[in-house]
């Protein structure tokens, strides 16, 4: 079916996608895109992987995006093979909380499409973004458990996204769920932008693409609303949401 979306969607939002990098060449990107900064050891400054630009496509790419209008910022936290550590991942949410304090637009959103064992560190740091005013999406994990026995998803300041299937709301049967999910999103054989060929596109399934289509609409929120503190951005979410 035909969305109608506003043609300004996201204008004015930094979107900080915290992942293996973006293919900022990519032409669903027109020029959006940037490249944040590598935090991993001997990581390229490009996304060898892919994942990456599956998911900034999903938030801001010009057909497949959410808020089409959106600057995209990457931040390589995970290497070639979509690994990473707390460290890594320490580092990148580190270097955002710095970019946001130096910048005059706190209009700053985080997405972390990724998922580990529980962590304090990853934890504290959401929680370090949160209270200056960065919201902080992050994906529930796709291991058919507890969301809250993972990190970020645990993370009591983030905005935790499970996945749900493409032609109906059920969840997915790979989704994390309990009581650290606060919202749902699309997560199955989704659409977006491809690495490698500047007009190439890629299609996956997980938690990972369930969030960037949250931390889209709260792109889309930002610019329509104005900012907000994150805890109500999640009640804003919550409201929407049916």
């Amino acid at each position: 079916g035909k969305y109608n979306y506003p043609t300004n969607a996201g204008s004015g939002v930094n979107v900080y996608v915290v992942d293996t990098g973006i293919d900022i060449k990519n032409v669903e990107f027109e020029g959006r895109a940037s490249f944040g900064g590598s935090f991993c050891s001997g990581c390229s400054s490009t996304d060898d992987h892919g994942h990456g630009t599956n998911v900034a496509g999903i938030v801001g790419g010009k057909k497949y995006g959410v808020a089409k209008k959106t600057k995209l910022i990457a931040i390589k936290v995970l290497d070639h093979n979509g690994q990473g550590s707390s460290i890594t991942v320490v580092a990148g949410l580190s270097y955002v909380i710095l970019q946001h304090m130096k910048s005059s637009n706190k209009n700053t959103v985080i997405n972390l499409s990724f998922g580990g064992a529980f962590s304090q560190a990853i934890n504290q740091m959401v929680s370090f973004c949160s209270n200056v005013g960065i919201h902080v999406v992050v994906s529930a994990g796709d291991g058919s458990g507890d969301a809250c026995k993972m990190s970020p998803a645990s993370a009591p300041q983030a905005i935790t996204v499970g996945a749900t299937e493409k032609s109906t709301d059920d969840i997915t049967s790979f989704t994390n769920t309990g009581s650290c999910v606060q919202i749902f999103a699309p997560g199955k054989d989704i659409i977006a932008a491809g690495a490698h060929l500047s007009n190439s596109l890629s299609m996956a399934s997980g938690t990972s693409q369930a969030c960037p289509h949250v931390a889209g609409t709260v792109a889309l929120i930002i610019n329509k609303k104005g900012n907000m503190s994150p805890s109500s951005m999640i009640n804003e979410l919550i409201t929407l949401s049916t």
